[in-house]
C-alpha cells in the first residue's frame, strides 16, 4: 500500500512511517525538519509544510492512505484542517461487533468527528452507529470524488450517511 504520513518526523506520524515501512508498505513522508529514519528503498520524503497545499499535493499524490499527524507550533502556521480533525474508520470487513472501537474513538478528545467506512449496510448496524454518535457511515463503493466531498462535508458539521452499496452500484456515477 502507499502511505503518506503528513507530519511524519516525530510522534505517532513517525511510528507509523517506521512500521509502514517495516511490513513492506511505501511510504512518503512529509515533514518540516528531517524525518529520522534510515534510507529506504520504499521511503520517499518530502520537506515542507502541512499548511502549504503544494507541499500537501506532492505529498499525498498516488497515496492510497493518508495520515496526518501534526501540530502547529509557530505563529505564522494555521492548522490544514482548523484544529478539527475527521477519524476515518476503516473497518477492514470486521464483525458486527466493532462497536467499541468506533465507541472508543467517539469519546477520544482528539477525534472530533469520527466517521465509519465499511461495505456492510445492514440498516441495524447503521443505525447502531448512528446512536452510538457517528458523523459519517461511507461505503466503499464511493469513488475517491466522492468519498473527499462527504468527508469534506462531515468536517463542515454535516452528517453523512452514504447509500447502501446495492442502492449505490443500482445508480452508476464515476
Amino acid at each position: 500500500m502507499k502511505i503518506a504520513v503528513i507530519g511524519a518526523s516525530a510522534g505517532i506520524g513517525l511510528e507509523v512511517s517506521r512500521l509502514a515501512l517495516e511490513k513492506g508498505h511505501e511510504v512518503t513522508s512529509l515533514s518540516r525538519r528531517d524525518v529520522p529514519l534510515p534510507d529506504h528503498a520504499k521511503l520517499r520524503r518530502v520537506q515542507g509544510s502541512a499548511t502549504n497545499s503544494n507541499d500537501v499535493r506532492a505529498a499525498v499524490e498516488g497515496a492510497e492512505a493518508i495520515l496526518r499527524s501534526t501540530s502547529t507550533s509557530s505563529s505564522d502556521e494555521r492548522p490544514l484542517v482548523g484544529g478539527r480533525s475527521v477519524v476515518l474508520y476503516d473497518s477492514f470487513a470486521q464483525p458486527e461487533s466493532d462497536h467499541e472501537e468506533v465507541k472508543a474513538l467517539i469519546d477520544n478528545p482528539y477525534a472530533r468527528r469520527v466517521v465509519v467506512y465499511t461495505w456492510n449496510f445492514h440498516p441495524e448496524l447503521v443505525s447502531m452507529a448512528r446512536d452510538l454518535g457517528v458523523h459519517g457511515y461511507l461505503s466503499k463503493a464511493l469513488s475517491a470524488r466522492e468519498l473527499v466531498a462527504a468527508l469534506e462535508s462531515v468536517h463542515a458539521g454535516e452528517i453523512v450517511v452514504s447509500p447502501s452499496v446495492a442502492k449505490a452500484r443500482s445508480q452508476g456515477g464515476d
